[in-house]
């Protein structure tokens, strides 16, 4: 049976399991933790490694984020593990060990940032592009290498923006569409050359609009669906053609949405699910996107409204949806989608109730919750999804 898990629980069962797997494990996350000898060349300083709630060394609440952050991104890297970036009035980057179930710091961000996007390129850097960072939409970009472990700048982009998507395509290139700039919401598109770090336009959507989604179909192209335009939600669907660097119109979604999830499934379609259409109130329905016939239908109500909430395809091509908004409330309820049946099924419930939150699938199959904002603010724990 699919559970939640904090990583201290984890922890415990291991040792439950293999009391000397488990003790070793609990030494060797205290040494980590106290040592004050150098770690081994090409591994992270362990001086800095935080356990939140930890009055010693082992125990407490287990390995959280080193801050409480929302708004923030969460991307695996190509070794498996996870970058988390930004947050609301948060630099400090740090990176997720899934074999060690451990947080390392990743250095920070020059210019604090949320409502961001990060995006694994092929070369297997993270490109970090806008957001919100105090005052105004930003125009600043930056990467992080993996390999030395530093943040650098890159050219900016053309237009300052926030709450817009950040799409990697097959040919390497990034797709940022639309978003906030400091006019109001933006139509424009541009394109990130990844080999010499330059933007160039991708042309303009037929719609301006934030709180978007934007999702590589099969074929190479992008769908972007709904999201916030002139004073309402949107329906009005559009696709981006890389060949040719142009936008042609998509079926429109059957219910005007933002602040949703979009997910490719196994067999090419795309589940759009949640989101508003106005206001506080949350949306409980779900539509799939057929390529083939460019329109959507009906996939069936959830159990439960939701808004900013996160869908994560997991490994047997099941959707697994967490967390989000019901009007002022923050859902711990969790959810499955079988593409299959068609059907949703419960799937229990977070520790915590969270939106704004990250849910990135690792490669051992479980899924990484971390952040959010939960009803007395925001979140640093972390929580594990095992299928």
């Amino acid at each position: 049976m699919p559970v939640f898990k904090s990583l201290e629980a984890h922890l415990v069962e291991s040792q439950r399991q293999s009391p000397f797997k488990g003790m070793a494990l609990l030494i060797a996350l205290g040494l980590m933790a106290c040592s004050p000898e150098a770690p081994p060349p090409g591994e992270p300083g362990c001086e800095e490694w935080r356990v939140e709630k930890s009055p010693s060394c082992v125990g407490g609440g287990g390995p959280s984020l080193s801050q409480a952050r929302y708004w923030h991104e969460a991307t695996r890297l190509g070794n498996g593990w996870v970058l988390v970036t930004g947050g609301s009035s948060v630099s400090a980057t740090e990176v997720y060990d899934p074999a060690a179930r451990t947080w390392w710091p990743a250095g920070a961000l020059a210019q604090w940032r949320n409502t961001h996007t990060a995006t694994l390129l092929n070369n297997g850097r993270v490109l970090v592009t806008g957001g919100f960072g105090g005052e105004t939409p930003l125009a600043t970009v930056e990467f992080y290498d993996p390999a030395t472990r530093t943040w650098s700048p890159s050219e900016p982009l053309a237009q300052s923006r926030l709450g817009h998507t950040a799409t990697l395509l097959n040919n390497g290139h990034v797709l940022v569409v639309g978003g906030k700039g400091p006019e109001g919401t933006l139509a424009t598109a541009e394109l990130y050359d990844s080999v010499d770090g330059t933007w160039s336009s991708a042309g303009l959507l037929a719609q301006m609009r934030s709180g978007h989604t934007a999702t590589v179909l099969r074929d190479g192209k992008v769908l972007v669906a709904g999201g916030y335009g002139v004073d309402v939600s949107l329906t009005m669907s559009e696709v981006y053609d890389p060949m040719s660097n142009s936008w042609s119109p998509a079926g429109p979604l059957l219910q005007a949405r933002q602040g949703h999830t979009a997910t490719l499934l196994s067999n090419g379609k795309v589940l759009v699910t949640g989101g508003n259409a106005g206001g506080l109130e949350s949306l409980r329905t779900a539509e799939v996107y057929d390529p083939a016939t460019g329109t959507w239908a009906e996939a069936g109500p959830m159990a439960q409204v939701r808004s900013r909430h996160t869908a994560t395809l997991l490994g047997d091509g099941k959707v697994l949806v967490t967390g989000g908004m019901s009007g002022s409330s923050h859902l711990a309820e969790v959810e499955l989608y079988d593409p299959v049946a068609g059907t949703w099924a419960t799937a229990g419930a977070m520790s915590q109730g969270r939106s704004g939150h990250t849910a990135t699938l690792l490669n051992g199959g479980q899924v990484l919750i971390t952040g959010g904002l939960g009803r007395n603010g925001g979140l640093g724990s972390v929580e594990l999804y095992s299928p």
